[in-house]
């Protein structure tokens, strides 16, 4: 974690089971054996301060999946206290990253841990469609330090709580090697990743790549990713006859990712839309891994991705708009020169905006030195 690689002493504590805890120090999971005098405390506090506990429970919305969900919540948040409790570490830092069950967590874990400090970082629908705006307005007041991770996703935390981010930290990636082999395929090369789901807008992508083969254009299109649209999208490949264009080749490893992104794409595109559900993107952190690698991208006007792909580093087209789609790919298999431009500059872009060295110095400060 970068963090650790700047001083700062971070621990993370697993939510969903302990096994990858257990694989790295950087994190840490549930002890065998803590000492009684540690979980008597912890179990003391959460006697008295029962009433805070109940209230926090007791927040919008109130069905039998809720309730569920905090109950489990409270668990883990005891877990959390007691393994902080036995080891001795006193007054920590709280961080929570998205504003989900993870900030459950969090509001259970700082009234069994008072001393500490708590913050936590808005990533997208998350701050924009919460299943609560009542409950997310009440455990954002209890932070001490609210981040979010695009401009964007902080006008949407204020419009939901009344209260905008501290501060806007993205989530950076380092600089790539530009590859000097962009843009020499025989066949360009066009590359997609992320799961399969609706706000990703592969359907979109399909649609597009149908219209640049009735264009007469030329391309290999890889969609790299797995999920509940797979055996959809590969019935519409199989509709629109694009099984010589476009692979659908599942989930890969991120390494695989980063080595398909740096030696074998020309062109990344990716249509994120709005779900039916609200739910949308923020900045997917493979737009700027792509960018890094001076990749041309194609995406579109939605959530924080404008703040990646500013006017000149990107090309960005209306969501849901396939013939658009299909112009600004059209355009970048038609031209490798811009194509090598465009991705030159996204590259520039990535080291100035979105270098994580940068960003995590930034939370560092906020968070170490307030």
């Amino acid at each position: 974690m970068e963090l650790r690689k700047q001083g700062a002493n971070v621990l993370w504590f697993p939510i969903h089971g302990t096994k990858a805890a257990g694989r790295s120090s950087e994190g840490f999971g549930p002890r065998r054996w803590i000492p009684f005098s540690a979980r008597f405390r912890v179990v003391f506090r959460a006697l008295r301060s029962f009433g805070r506990i109940l209230r926090i429970i007791a927040l919008p919305p109130r069905n039998l999946r809720h309730y569920a969900t905090q109950i489990f919540a409270l668990g883990k948040a005891l877990q959390l206290a007691q393994n902080v409790e036995g080891r001795g570490w006193g007054a920590i830092q709280l961080h929570a990253h998205f504003l989900g069950r993870t900030l459950d967590v969090l509001a259970f874990s700082k009234v069994l841990l008072p001393e500490s400090r708590s913050s936590a970082t808005a990533h997208a629908a998350d701050a924009s469609h919460p299943e609560s705006p009542q409950r997310l307005k009440t455990l954002v007041s209890d932070l001490d330090r609210i981040f979010a991770a695009s401009q964007h996703v902080s006008r949407q935390l204020e419009a939901s709580t009344g209260r905008p981010a501290d501060l806007v930290v993205h989530c950076g990636v380092r600089p790539q090697p530009h590859s000097s082999f962009r843009g020499r395929a025989a066949v360009p090369r066009i590359v997609s990743v992320g799961r399969l789901v609706e706000k990703k807008g592969f359907t979109d992508c399909l649609t597009a790549a149908r219209e640049l083969v009735d264009r007469g254009l030329s391309f290999e299109w890889t969609i790299v990713g797995g999920g509940p649209l797979e055996f959809s999208l590969i019935r519409k490949i199989a509709e629109l006859n694009l099984e010589p264009f476009v692979s659908l080749v599942g989930p890969a490893s991120h390494a695989s990712v980063m080595s398909l992104l740096e030696s074998s794409c020309d062109i990344f595109v990716l249509a994120s839309r709005r779900a039916e559900d609200g739910d949308t993107d923020g900045i997917p952190v493979v737009l700027m891994e792509a960018a890094s690698f001076g990749v041309p991208v194609v995406s579109t006007h939605i959530g924080g991705i404008p703040e990646l792909l500013i006017p000149g580093s990107g090309l960005l087209v209306t969501p849901g708009e396939t013939s658009s789609l299909a112009d600004a790919i059209g355009s970048l298999l038609s031209s490798p020169n811009y194509a090598v431009e465009l991705g030159a500059r996204g590259r520039r872009v990535v080291e100035g905006s979105f270098n994580i060295e940068v960003e995590v110095s930034k939370l560092r400060k906020a968070i170490f030195e307030p």
